[in-house]
């Protein structure tokens, strides 16, 4: 696989080294070398949702079966669920178990034809929290108001502060600024929103 690398020593400045991984991408051959080396790994403890995602859209291509096994609590787990959903959309057989996944393998991606990218709540917070925090209604148009995107809860979480949150009949969301309050957030499934969150608690009265 290393052979595949390219290394720019100093690039793009003094002091930086660059690694350009899409030769590697590009190469079938140091994919499955990779894909297959992951048959070696027995155990991995407190998976988060980016790890999980990174074996289970690795897990189709292994020549054998893999059973994902989780030994503790996953978190994000919005995370994941939409990753599965996806998987499925495109042609990858998974089973969810009570503590993991079973994933058959020598499966093959297929393309789902035109598929439609929802937006990104993520992103979107930002705009919904100028919303609350500033002096005028923000509007953010797109988002999907039965998302399964773990995020979406920013549409909640600004409610319970304090700002006034509307569904448009479009399909956008208008958010007004509010008497906000300090209010007591888990973000443990919702890591993305926590900087965002941050910003709008320090408009908020109280702690």
């Amino acid at each position: 696989m290393i052979e595949t690398l390219k290394f720019y020593k100093n690039f793009p400045k003094e002091g930086i080294n660059f690694i350009d991984i899409i030769p590697f991408l590009q190469s079938k051959k140091a994919f499955r070398e990779v894909v297959e080396a992951l048959k070696q790994a027995t155990t991995a403890p407190n998976v988060a949702a980016p790890e999980a995602r990174a074996f289970l859209f690795t897990a189709p291509l292994l020549s054998e079966d893999t059973y994902i096994h989780l030994t503790t609590r996953l978190t994000s787990r919005s995370y994941v669920d939409m990753t599965v959903m996806m998987l499925q959309k495109f042609g990858i057989a998974i089973t969810e178990r009570s503590d993991g996944w079973f994933v058959p393998g020598n499966q093959k991606y297929r393309a789902a034809g035109t598929f439609p990218v929802e937006c990104d709540y993520s992103n979107a917070a930002f705009a919904l929290a100028a919303g609350a925090i500033g002096k005028a209604p923000v509007v953010v148009s797109g988002l999907h108001p039965h998302s399964a995107q773990g995020d979406r809860a920013i549409l909640e979480l600004l409610s319970r502060f304090g700002a006034s949150v509307e569904m448009l009949f479009d399909g956008g969301v208008k958010v007004s600024p509010g008497a906000l309050k300090a209010i007591t957030i888990d973000a443990e499934n919702i890591p993305d929103l926590v900087p965002i969150l941050c910003v709008v608690s320090c408009f908020a009265q109280g702690e």
